[in-house]
């Protein structure tokens, strides 16, 4: 959506009113023309329909008029200083419909096929048998006097294949760029590569996290969540289970430079140093819970052994899963009578959403990248749409409650996050997190991207790189069209 627009600004003093001005001359990709009403119909559509996902782009939203087919302009209830960061953010940003397109049909059913958008690239082929999706550039593309055509005619998205397979196209540049190798693996193919593939180490938006549920027992104990925590040795964890070697975190968001600020680093060192994996301290935590070591055993007052049940949706090869099971296993030597179990796709879905947990060992992106307030407005008495044992769609997944956090939420949310007065609500409510132990933050995550640079070169470097390297972040098309050709590559 950002590159649409021309210009946006707040047009009333209280931020409760929002204008973008498009660009001129944009078309959708089957020659149509894009404008206002194009965005209008797209946030009305989702504010009609909440069964649409997406819907941190329509944030705050009273009422959206399009006066002329270049300006939008956004109304909100309430003052609404963040909303430009929800409606442009590079990972959940609000997609816009072709309103040509997709008026008149069911929009939860709609396939919208072929796709049309307003992008550099066209669908050309689906090729299901090679699990390949094949998408051709527009030269007709409205935004060529703008941004300029990519270099590549063709981008080949292609379902990976067995690792060693995958190994191979990468070190032989059948494929150019992407994921699906472990970080040992990937080290060893770039070796092997007589220089041609690189791996690109770089720093997530989501820490790994224990999640908690507040809202059933154990976990609603704040001791015993206290306790969990202090049993983690995260500073061990983030040098052997996450590869590359991570660091620990305090702070449940993006640990780059543009969060830093929305922790005091004396509040964020307190929780560095609280939390080290002091056995000891966590069999105190236990005990102060009104648990006690018997016969080999954690039992309650009336004898009964204490469960706890853990959970991840991730696979064996990402962290998570290790320190679930390491996690399991030293509950385990403690007495305590703890599960663990692995779910992925639907099951874990609905495993998240009926509360049925105790424990997750995950990601958790705290906020966008921008700001730290969604992380605590996700997490407010009224984001819980249904109780344990029912499908909660609200962002509360965790089911906490405390009036302390709404209040602070609600006083934070009309002041910009660089006026001076939010810096202490900011602090309150990181402070309020942690001792509460909403959740758990355990280490900053850093993924891989691997490439070879044979047909194209120019991807993202380190130690500063041009744009976002995911693959499936927004910013993958600024990837694209920051592309060259390679030694034994040719732009079309």
């Amino acid at each position: 959506m950002a590159g649409l627009a021309e210009k946006w600004e707040y047009t009333s003093t209280d931020y409760t009113a929002w204008k973008m001005t498009l660009r001129d001359g944009i078309k959708w990709n089957d020659g149509e023309p894009f404008s206002s009403a194009d965005v209008k119909y797209t946030v009305d559509t989702m504010m009609e329909n909440k069964a649409l996902g997406r819907r941190e782009g329509i944030v705050g939203i009273q009422s959206v008029d399009a006066p002329d087919p270049k300006t939008v302009i956004f109304h909100f209830a309430q003052p609404n200083p963040r909303f430009h960061q929800y409606f442009a953010s590079r990972v959940n940003g609000l997609i816009i419909l072709a309103k040509h397109k997709w008026e008149g049909q069911d929009p939860v059913t709609y396939k919208n096929n072929p796709p049309v958008g307003t992008g550099p690239y066209k669908l050309k082929q689906v090729l299901p048998d090679q699990k390949m999706i094949i998408f051709e550039r527009d030269e007709n593309y409205w935004g060529k006097a703008v941004f300029g055509l990519p270099k590549p005619k063709f981008v080949a998205i292609v379902s990976p294949p067995p690792p060693d397979l995958l190994a191979e196209g990468y070190k032989s540049g059948l494929y150019d760029y992407g994921g699906g190798l472990t970080y040992d693996a990937a080290k060893t193919m770039v070796d092997e590569s007589g220089g041609n593939a690189f791996v690109l180490p770089f720093l997530d938006m989501c820490p790994r996290a224990i999640l908690f549920n507040h809202d059933l027992a154990p976990t609603n104990k704040l001791e015993v969540r206290q306790a969990i925590a202090q049993m983690i040795d995260r500073k061990a964890a983030a040098a052997t289970l996450w590869k590359p070697p991570s660091r620990l975190t305090s702070r449940p968001w993006y640990g780059g430079s543009t969060m830093l600020g929305f922790a005091s680093p004396e509040l964020v060192q307190k929780y560095d140093q609280t939390y080290t994996g002091d056995q000891k301290k966590a069999l105190e935590l236990f005990q102060k819970a009104g648990y006690k070591q018997e016969g080999g055993k954690m039992v309650d007052a009336q004898g009964q052994q204490l469960r706890i049940d853990i959970y991840t949706p991730v696979a064996p090869t990402s962290a998570e899963h290790p320190i679930a099971i390491k996690l399991t296993d030293d509950l385990k030597k403690m007495g305590i009578d703890a599960s663990f179990k692995y779910e992925t796709g639907a099951a874990a879905v609905e495993r998240r959403q009926t509360g049925e947990w105790n424990v997750q060992s995950m990601w958790q992106c705290g906020g966008n990248l921008g700001d730290a307030l969604a992380l605590y407005q996700n997490h407010m008495t009224d984001k819980i749409t249904a109780p344990v044992g029912q499908l909660n769609q609200g962002t509360n997944l965790s089911h906490y409650q405390n009036p302390k956090l709404d209040e602070l939420v609600n006083k934070l949310t009309p002041i910009p996050s660089d006026d001076p007065a939010a810096k202490p609500l900011y602090d309150e409510l990181y402070q309020l997190w942690m001792d509460d132990m909403v959740s758990f933050p355990i280490m900053e995550t850093i993924y891989t991207e691997i490439g070879n640079t044979q047909y194209w070169t120019n991807f993202p470097k380190q130690p500063r790189m041009h744009t976002h390297p995911a693959d499936w972040h927004m910013t993958m098309m600024n990837v694209i069209k920051k592309l060259e050709p390679g030694p034994l590559g040719k732009a079309p």
